[in-house]
């Protein structure tokens, strides 16, 4: 949900521990904590980033059938809510390869160096963490091939 006040405490929350992420720290993983996940997964996130040309990996997020991150899932020249809840989530989606995004959400696998170098922004937390990173010349990624759940329904 866009919400203000939302936005400006998890940047908040996010930028505390980002500040705390060392200089030999390779990876980085930010898994909101209402998400449900398994380890393999994560390492084949991890293991995405051994290609030079992805800095950020996220999987797909499901509530149930739905699409659950509308609101921080971009692709380039997107607004918000491109994305949307049923298949195909999005027009220019491929589902077989990993998409190169403008922002995405709710897990992200990054390069230490990303953390250290990106903030979230007040504003609009992790979507202005990713035009920040675009800016410095970071590529992000969706993994169509690997999802985490919300179990909310």
């Amino acid at each position: 949900v866009p919400d203000f006040q939302r936005m400006r405490l998890f940047a908040h929350a996010a930028n505390q521990a980002y500040a705390q992420v060392g200089p030999d720290d390779d990876v980085v993983i930010n898994v909101e904590s209402d998400l449900t996940w398994d380890v393999t997964s994560m390492w084949k996130l991890i293991h995405r980033l051994s290609d030079q040309t992805v800095d950020v990996v996220a999987p797909m997020v499901f509530c149930g059938a739905r699409f659950y991150d509308t609101f921080s899932h971009r692709m380039p020249g997107d607004g918000p809510f491109a994305f949307t809840y049923h298949l195909p989530y999005h027009e220019r989606l491929d589902s077989l390869t990993p998409n190169e995004m403008d922002s995405v959400g709710s897990c992200l696998v990054m390069r230490g160096e990303v953390a250290r170098a990106c903030r979230m922004q007040p504003e609009d937390a992790v979507v202005g963490f990713f035009r920040v990173a675009r800016e410095k010349g970071y590529r992000i990624w969706l993994d169509p091939t690997i999802d985490v759940r919300h179990d909310a329904v």
